[in-house]
This record gives C-alpha cells, structure tokens and sequence, in this order.
C-alpha cells in the first residue's frame, strides 16, 4: 500500500469552497439515514435552523484546519474554545473517497495539538448518536462525557460529546 502525505494546517479564505462542497458530501454520506434529503438541502441552503444544546459552553472560535493531499483539501475540523477550559472539536469532515486512510486521524492529531498549543486542559467532540462517529472518538481514547441534543427544525437528534482529557 502506497503511503499518502498528509499536511495539516490552518484553514485559509480561499479554501471555504473546497471546504464547503467537501463537508456537504460528507453530510450526504455521514447523515442520509438521518436527515431527509429535503433537511440536508434546506441545511446547506440557510433555509433551515440549527441548534444545539451545548453551543453556549463556547467562549471563542478558533478558526478550522483543513487536511491536504497533493495540494486538495481532503478534510476539515473546526476548532472553540470552551469555558471550562477545554477546546472542542466543533467539526471534523473527511471526504469519503479519503476515508480509511489515515486523514481523519492526522487532521485530530491536528486538533489536540491545535487545542494543546491553546493550554486546554482536554478536547470535546459532540456527535450524533445514530451517526456512527463515536467509534472513531472511542479509538482515540475519548471517553463518554455527556449527551445533549441538536435540531435541524423540528428535527431533534440525541447527541454525545466525547471527552478526551490531556495529561498535565
């Protein structure tokens, strides 16, 4: 198996439309079993709100890391910061044609170095219960922190965050 290289860095202005059609297709693909396609169309389209039960926690954003192959944008993370001193992970999408090869690990090594270099104390990741991210979270020693809830309209999601917790 060939080696890919995989760079990791700070998302810029002109990777927003690579960075916008990547997570739609990861939306199709992560939350079709979720979502209607009508919801996932009125998401990307502003026509629809979005909320959550844990966004207050956030105190600042911190802006996205994007994950690059051959100059392409293969994934992408949102990055907070927290209240309770923690960061979160507030996104991580990769590309399904990227999946299984190592870019979804390097762009979280990405953010927990990310959220280190910020003096966090541990990083969180909220996911859909029924999404099956969790298991990628659990991998990586994150370990079940809390549960909330996320609409999309009147569309209401059990949601989990996931916490991994930095040794001092």
């Amino acid at each position: 198996m060939d080696t890919i290289s995989i760079q990791i860095r700070w998302a810029a202005q002109e990777d927003i439309p690579a960075r916008w059609d990547l997570i739609r297709v990861a939306w199709d693909q992560a939350y079709a079993h979720i979502y209607t396609s009508q919801e996932i169309e009125d998401v990307f389209h502003n026509r629809i709100e979005q909320k959550n039960t844990w966004q207050h926690n956030r105190r600042q954003v911190l802006g996205s890391l994007v994950a690059e192959v051959d100059g392409q944008v293969v994934g992408t993370a949102g990055l907070a910061l927290l209240r309770d001193g923690d960061g979160e992970v507030t996104s991580l999408y990769v590309h399904p044609d990227w999946q299984s090869k190592g870019v979804g690990t390097a762009l979280w090594n990405g953010c927990v170095d990310a959220l280190r270099d910020h003096d966090c104390s541990g990083v969180q990741v909220w996911v859909l219960e029924n999404a099956g991210a969790l298991a990628f979270y659990r991998r990586r020693g994150c370990l079940l922190f809390g549960e909330g809830y996320y609409w999309v309209g009147r569309h209401t999601e059990r949601a989990l965050c996931c916490r991994l917790k930095f040794k001092l």
